[in-house]
């Protein structure tokens, strides 16, 4: 149930980022529900309109999103799995080189004492490095702003480098969703059990990025047992990304023009390094392995572990190997940072585990308002 003062704004959220989607299906650009979605509503945001997209909701058309990317999982897949030791092994290489070049960067343009300079420059883990932040006497409003700047910045210039530098043309479909009417009742209780089954269970097993991981398991373990081959229906999915993009543009209600201009700046300079870093380890991971260099940089990139699949699915990427890497991003993220932390500043540190659906819309200032 939407709280009666929270209704209006979560109607503009639906409206403008409809709108939004429909100018960026109309233009043939990638990605347009999520995208369009998200252009719209971080734009009105900054301009002063008041957006909200319910926690909740965004947690289920998480979950159903997740439990499509789950049937990128099938048995020829599997057999593939072997050769992908080589780019998961030099993860903590890459995250490490990136946050090393991102942390100087910050040191020589910015006034960010350690902890919010530490907590801001980590290629993931958005909410962990939040409540890291806060709880260490960072800057939580700030750390929450770099990376929603960060995700923002590689979701929207990745995908459209794919179609201006790369030849990549938008086919307007998705092959991992079908018609509603296509679905039969016992394919969509199996693809319905596995998206709640698997916020249940991965709320127990607490793991990363829960909302997401816990269906795309469960949906990955049916697909690959020949359960089932269906997809959950494509207008279910295009609501999904609209949901999606509509929050990360809600992220920055209340964000002043003058916050986003500097965050801007700084995102900007950061993105571009942690960019340039991906793309020159998954060359070299490319060349060693012969693994795809799309694919590898996909699964390299911290623009977010459903934004980046959604990337993937519309570029034809592999993405069974873009989530797996992903996933592997971010535990590597939560589980090294303490040790990183230590070796920099010789404090030891715990990251909280969240809870991700207490997450708001916006980036929380650091006084609680």
């Amino acid at each position: 149930m939407i709280p009666s003062e929270k209704r209006l704004p979560f109607i503009y959220a639906l409206v403008v980022g409809g709108l939004g989607g429909l100018v960026f299906v109309w233009l043939h650009l990638p990605l347009p529900w999520m995208l369009g979605a998200m252009v719209a509503c971080t734009a009105t945001a900054v301009g002063g309109l008041r957006l909200h997209v319910p926690p909740k909701l965004r947690t289920w058309m998480i979950a159903i999103l997740g439990t499509m990317l789950g049937g990128a999982f099938t048995p020829d897949v599997v057999e593939h799995v072997s050769s992908w030791w080589v780019s998961l092994a030099l993860m903590p290489v890459y995250i490490s080189v990136a946050m090393g070049v991102t942390l100087l960067y910050f040191a020589r343009t910015t006034k960010m004492d350690p902890v919010t300079r530490f907590c801001s420059a980590a290629p993931g883990g958005f909410m962990e490095m939040i409540l890291l932040g806060k709880s260490m006497g960072g800057d939580d409003r700030t750390i929450a702003l770099v990376h929603a700047m960060r995700i923002l910045i590689v979701v929207l210039t990745v995908p459209m480098w794919f179609q201006f530098f790369e030849g990549y043309v938008p086919t307007g479909g998705n092959s991992m969703s079908t018609p509603l009417l296509s679905l039969t009742p016992i394919d969509g209780l199996i693809l319905a059990g596995c998206t709640v089954g698997g916020l249940v269970v991965s709320k127990y097993i607490k793991l990363p990025a829960r909302n997401l991981t816990g269906p795309l398991l469960l949906s990955a373990i049916v697909h690959i047992t020949g359960l089932t081959s269906a997809r959950p229906p494509m207008e279910l999915i295009a609501l999904a990304q609209l949901i999606v993009g509509a929050g990360i543009g809600a992220r920055f209600v209340g964000v002043s023009l003058g916050d986003i201009t500097r965050m801007a700046v700084t995102g900007v300079g950061a993105t571009a390094f942690i960019l340039a870093v991906a793309m020159g380890v998954s060359y070299g991971i490319h060349h060693v392995s012969g693994l795809p260099l799309y694919a590898v940089f996909l699964g390299m990139v911290p623009g977010g572990l459903i934004e980046m699949c959604m990337i993937a699915l519309a570029l034809n990427a592999d993405v069974a190997f873009v989530s797996t890497h992903a996933l592997a991003r971010i535990l590597t993220v939560i589980f090294g940072a303490p040790l990183l932390f230590h070796l920099l500043y010789g404090r030891f540190i715990t990251v909280p585990n969240p809870e991700l659906e207490q997450d708001t819309n916006t980036p929380q200032r650091s006084d609680g308002k």
